[in-house]
């Protein structure tokens, strides 16, 4: 019966290491678009944004209550009108958004019901597209595959101490 549970528990360790795959429950409720008019605005310029809403099956949903805000920016300025709206009868909805004094990436947050979006438009020169270099987090190895030596090494101990733990559970019943 021991050995059983340890294999279980081996298994369950494996199953881990391996990778689980995880689903989001419930499920999104629908989801929301946006498109930007101008791909790149000028600073201290103004353009808009569509907002379109449908519901889990991908119809248009209207009448959602839906927030827009200024998620980020790269100076001071950008804005957004309205900050709120409420869905059309085609699921759209309209903003105007002013880019601010700087360039660089405003982000627009918009939430609809219990669904949410980013808008990033880069404003000021910046090309579509534009992602932002990663913050320096210290050194490593080059290839990224320096934890797989030690992912071995803590496999390899699992299966020795299951191994040596299932011997002792065998000689202790061979020895009664």
């Amino acid at each position: 019966m021991k050995t059983r549970s340890i294999l279980a528990g081996f298994a369950a360790v494996l199953a881990l290491g391996a990778g689980v795959a995880v689903a989001q429950y419930p499920a999104p409720g629908g989801n929301i678009t946006t498109t930007v008019a101008t791909g790149n605005p000028a600073t201290g310029s103004t353009t808009e944004v569509t907002v379109t809403v449908a519901d889990s099956a991908g119809v248009a949903a209207a009448g959602v209550a839906c927030t827009a805000t200024v998620g980020s920016q790269p100076g001071s300025g950008a804005s957004v009108f309205p900050a709120a709206f409420t869905t059309d009868a085609a699921g759209l909805g309209a903003l105007t958004v002013t880019t601010g004094d700087s360039p660089g990436q405003v982000r627009i947050d918009i939430t609809c019901g219990q669904i949410s979006a980013t808008a990033s438009i880069p404003v000021g020169g910046l090309t579509p597209g534009f992602v932002p270099a990663p913050p320096n987090t210290g050194t490593g190895t080059a290839g990224g595959d320096g934890g797989f030596p030690y992912t071995v090494l803590a496999s390899v101990a699992v299966v020795l101490v299951v191994g040596a733990g299932s011997a002792v559970v065998r000689r202790g019943r061979s020895s009664r």
